[in-house]
């Protein structure tokens, strides 16, 4: 069966028509989806730099935390070194258990209060800063030792002022001193 020119026409625009629609659908098609890919493969690395940047989040607040809870436990060992009570009697005991360690003598038997350092207030916190004087004789390495004791040992106690004399009105290998610090001393 022979078919006529313009059924011949007809069949070959009918197939040019469906292999364009096909080659076009399949063309567009392709580019759709590698679009869609790559939209895809921008979403799946923001994704990743969000995970990143939250982990890291999470990270540094589990540090933060970590570090906070030391700093709490730091406070609580320090306030528990901190005088309970009368801060001057507090104070007498402390001084002469570090003058015996040190092997000094107590040259005026009392801490003196110095309102120099006193009664400056932390900001927001529940401290005080309370200044005293003490006076002892020893000899220089003695002095030393001391001095070493309070800066490195006692972090609450800070040296302000240190006067020794030569001499002390003793033997000459003694020397008087006179000491102004400050301690961290709660409000109550």
């Amino acid at each position: 069966m022979k078919l006529s020119l313009e059924k011949q026409k007809k069949i070959a625009l009918t197939l040019l028509v469906v292999v364009g629609v096909n080659f076009g659908a399949y063309w567009f098609g392709i580019q759709g989806l590698a679009g869609k890919r790559d939209s895809d493969t921008k979403k799946v690395e923001d994704l990743k730099s969000d995970i990143k940047k939250r982990t890291d989040e999470i990270a540094g607040e589990l540090d933060s935390r970590g570090k906070a809870r030391v700093f709490q436990d730091y406070i609580a060992i320090m306030e528990k070194q901190m005088p309970k009570g009368k801060t001057d009697t507090w104070l007498d005991n402390q001084m002469s258990q570090i003058l015996a360690k040190h092997q000094l003598q107590i040259s005026n038997p009392s801490v003196k209060p110095l309102d120099e350092f006193t009664h400056f207030l932390f900001k927001d916190q529940p401290y005080k800063l309370v200044g005293f004087q003490f006076e002892f004789v020893g000899e220089l390495n003695q002095i030393g030792g001391f001095i070493e004791d309070i800066e490195n040992n006692r972090p609450l106690m800070e040296v302000h002022d240190l006067n020794i004399s030569a001499g002390g009105g003793g033997p000459s290998h003694l020397h008087r001193v006179v000491v102004h610090f400050s301690i961290v001393d709660d409000q109550g």
